[in-house]
């Protein structure tokens, strides 16, 4: 891979300008060209044009504040490593990225909810990938009249269903 950091001299530039003044610089001489990235201020600017070994233009304005004889980078990219097409493409993979990875985040904590909620209702799933209840009573039970009453027997429950008048 050709990449090759460039930092002779110093810059000079306006806020809202896409104007690069260079002292010392040998831009033109050096091979700067059209799709290399400078760095000012902490962030990377693409180089549209270079007209001379001490002014080059970015291809947007520069949004820092005006800075004079700053130091900075410019980072030589061969033309078939990385077109300023193919970093947008770069930087488009990056944000879906980060967007899938923000979605699969909200999954996780909704799964994670769900089987809080499980635990609390005493619920999982048994081997035969039903439902099933922790600590369940294996007959049911009901309360008549203030009482509770176990049902273990199908008489028992036609009498519950007598006294309730149930299907009557």
């Amino acid at each position: 891979m050709v990449t090759i950091l460039y930092e002779a001299g110093t810059v000079a530039i306006f806020s809202g300008s896409t104007r690069v003044t260079g002292q010392n610089t040998a831009w033109l001489k050096d091979d700067i060209k059209q799709n290399d990235l400078i760095l000012l201020s902490g962030k990377l600017y693409e180089i549209s044009n270079v007209t001379s070994n001490t002014e080059l233009l970015l291809t947007k304005a520069y949004t820092g504040e005006s800075i004079d004889a700053a130091e900075y980078q410019i980072i030589q990219i061969a033309p078939q490593i990385l077109s300023a097409d193919m970093a947008k493409q770069v930087q488009e993979l990056i944000d879906k990225y980060n967007a899938r990875e923000a979605e699969m985040s909200k999954a996780i904590d909704k799964c994670i909810k769900s089987i809080e909620a499980w635990e609390k209702l005493r619920l999982f799933v048994d081997s035969d990938g039903d439902v099933a209840q922790y600590d369940v009573s294996p007959t049911p039970s009901v309360i008549i009249d203030g009482e509770p009453a176990t049902l273990t027997t199908s008489e028992d429950i036609q009498e519950l269903a007598e006294e309730l008048n149930i299907g009557q």
